[in-house]
């Protein structure tokens, strides 16, 4: 870039996470170039992997909606899935509430990501059975009292995500996970959150477990633990998920399940 040569070149990069405290190794493609009549270059660096590729499934408006409206459904509250602020009657409107009236086609002036609309709809009614699932493993925790299992959570590359709690909120060791207040846990501006990105890069089909590092000095500490889902076992697979505890898995979100529902 300093001799004003346009060209193209990879390699496998460590980039810190967790204010440093963790790293993710990816691997790079950058791309350089003079910017002609000026003294600058361009450079932009891309990382390889999930993001590339993505889902689109075969589901109808109503279903999508009915699941997408859900109570333990989340969507990125910074995230654009539509433009609320461009006209002042829209601000109010959550993006929920926004997508629903864009689909509806009653307000032209709405303007949406149809691709991005698309793809959480698919995602909301490919998850919806969790809730049943979650809740029989809820109702059954007398044969799994020796997991420890606290919560339970899913999220998607399109900022759908769910959770269940399998203890009252009081007893969570951390209260401020999947909140507003744990800023490197929630889907936000930077796009995702760090137990999805370090899962996302990691091998397919394996977990990735994290321990905080305050917990050198408690009594107890908890593990996080995620894994991505894939369509097929290979990195230019597109991710469906990132996804929770193992004893808690759910089968009906296994590769052929979610290939049965593929364009």
């Amino acid at each position: 870039m300093v001799n004003r040569k346009t060209g193209t070149f990879s390699m496998e990069v460590t980039k810190s996470v967790d204010k440093g405290k963790r790293v993710l190794v990816l691997h790079n493609d950058y791309y350089y170039t003079y910017i002609k009549g000026t003294p600058f270059s361009l450079g932009v660096a891309l990382s390889r992997g999930h993001g590339k590729y993505f889902f689109r499934g075969n589901v109808t408006v109503e279903e999508g909606l009915h699941d997408l409206e859900h109570p333990d459904v989340a969507l990125a509250d910074e995230w654009t899935y539509c433009n609320t602020d461009e006209h002042p009657e829209h601000r109010y409107l959550s993006q929920i509430e926004a997508i629903k009236i864009y689909l509806s086609g009653q307000e032209p002036r709405l303007h949406c990501d149809k691709e991005l609309i698309q793809e959480v709809l698919f995602d909301a009614v490919v998850t919806a059975p969790l809730e049943a699932y979650w809740t029989s493993l809820v109702l059954n925790k007398s044969e799994n009292s020796d997991k420890g299992v606290e919560i339970a959570y899913l999220g998607t590359r399109t900022g759908l995500s769910r959770i269940n709690l399998f203890v009252v909120p009081d007893e969570l060791t951390n209260q401020d996970f999947l909140t507003a207040e744990d800023k490197e846990g929630v889907f936000n501006a930077d796009h995702f959150p760090l137990w999805y990105k370090r899962a996302a890069e990691q091998v397919p089909g394996t977990f990735i477990y994290s321990l905080p590092f305050s917990s050198g000095s408690e009594n107890r500490s908890v593990v996080l633990a995620s894994t991505a889902i894939q369509l097929l076992d290979e990195r230019k697979s597109p991710i469906a998920a990132v996804a929770l505890p193992p004893a808690y898995f759910p089968p009906f979100l296994k590769p052929e399940t979610l290939a049965a529902r593929m364009f």
